[in-house]
């Protein structure tokens, strides 16, 4: 995958969990809940498969519902199973061109409301999606990624 792919995606990331919030600053666990999946994004951007092993919680979960014309590993329980499930997923598609469109943050857990297109890399053929991503997280590690996708 190509390191510029989701730039301008990852921009957004923090900004948009601060928008329309006066209190933003004021949420501190929040903030940093943010910046880990931010910090997620952009290792798997990367390539970074270390870095993305060691935010995944030894007891993780991977759920994904919808979308199945998108031929992606949809559950997998415990760091080893969801980052091979992650590599694979991700691994699938190319040019993917995410857009976020907005981040929230309440105590443990983060929500991520994005488009994205792309191709499946076996065939070349488009594909279209809206999404959206809940992240469990404790102690600085990922408990749990949940994500209900929509095709369009």
């Amino acid at each position: 995958m190509s390191t510029s792919q989701s730039g301008s995606f990852l921009d957004l990331f923090e900004s948009l969990f601060t928008a329309g919030d006066p209190t933003a600053q004021e949420k501190v666990a929040e903030a940093a809940n943010v910046r880990l999946i931010k910090n997620l994004f952009l290792a798997i951007d990367q390539g970074d498969w270390i870095t993305v092993e060691t935010m995944l919680a030894p007891t993780v979960e991977l759920k994904i519902v919808g979308a199945p014309e998108l031929p992606f590993t949809r559950s997998a329980h415990g760091r080893e199973a969801t980052l091979a499930a992650i590599q694979h997923n991700f691994g699938i598609v190319h040019n993917r061109k995410p857009h976020m469109l907005a981040v929230i943050a309440q105590g443990d857990t983060v929500v991520v409301f994005l488009h994205e297109e792309g191709e499946i890399r076996e065939n070349n053929q488009p594909y279209r999606v809206a999404g959206v991503q809940r992240f469990v997280i404790s102690n600085q590690e990922i408990l749990l990624g949940e994500e209900l996708i929509v095709s369009h």
